[in-house]
């Protein structure tokens, strides 16, 4: 999601106006293309670090990973739908 993001901040060719088709992988990625407005190109950046820390407590398997997991699945809709699945595959899961 940090590569996407930076490419789409920084390289992507920005057609002017913008449109409301433009190409994303997010709701977040796609409001910033279609207004370019920065203030969408820094949340999908917090959403992205935010997502690293949800896969490295869930690498730790720390408590509460399922649900950070779920969370960041949830703000990075479209592309977190598996994040989305592992965090609430780890918060229903039984404890044997």
């Amino acid at each position: 999601m940090l590569g996407l993001t930076t490419y789409c901040r920084f390289f992507w060719p920005k057609l002017y106006p913008a449109a409301w088709n433009a190409p994303s992988y997010t709701f977040v990625c796609w409001l910033y293309c279609s207004s370019y407005d920065v203030i969408w190109s820094n949340t999908a950046y917090v959403i992205a670090l935010f997502g690293i820390v949800a896969t490295i407590l869930a690498v730790r398997r720390q408590s509460g990973a399922g649900y950070a997991l779920l969370g960041f699945g949830l703000l990075a809709l479209p592309l977190g739908l598996p994040a989305m699945y592992e965090g609430y595959r780890r918060t229903t899961q039984t404890v044997t």
